[in-house]
């Protein structure tokens, strides 16, 4: 998923959307938001609690990126 969030910022940068500071922050804004969601459902070794970390954190990711159908 970070990785998505990462390639997500570099398309922002490409097509001028964003600087390279104001995309990679918020890709690590993401990140570190969906970090701080399976510390507190302490979630480091249960899959299905980090997949609805992902969808809460970034509902636009696709289906494949969470593991969802």
């Amino acid at each position: 998923v970070s990785l998505i969030w990462l390639t997500r910022a570099y398309d922002h940068v490409v097509k001028g959307e964003a600087s390279v500071e104001e995309a990679l922050a918020a890709a690590q804004d993401l990140f570190d938001d969906y970090r701080t969601c399976v510390i507190a459902r302490n979630a480091l070794s249960d899959p299905d609690t980090q997949q609805a970390c992902q969808k809460e954190v970034d509902p636009t990711l696709p289906d494949f990126a969470t593991g969802g159908d």
